[in-house]
């Protein structure tokens, strides 16, 4: 069986300041992103049909502390997740 999540994902900047950064860091961000979501699940426990969204918003949030530095990126918002299991 496999199992796929589409995911909508919101950076909130600390402040604008960083704007032009996150923009051209986008594409590393993207790819470091999917790595981290491939690499553990992002299920909710032992549940595979119950997306663990607080836990994968504070693991994107460090993978974005990586990438453009800390304290630039202060929320991860999560929308329009949708589940697709075939």
């Amino acid at each position: 069986m496999a199992r796929y999540v589409y995911l909508s994902v919101t950076l909130v900047l600390a402040d604008e300041s960083n704007k032009r950064t996150m923009l051209e860091k986008i594409p590393y961000i993207q790819d470091a992103f999917l790595r981290e979501v491939h690499g553990a699940t992002i299920a909710l426990g032992e549940d595979p049909n119950v997306l663990d969204e607080q836990g994968l918003q504070q693991r994107l949030l460090a993978v974005c502390g990586k990438v453009v530095g800390p304290d630039i990126v202060k929320k991860i918002e999560l929308r329009d997740t949708a589940k697709d299991f075939q």
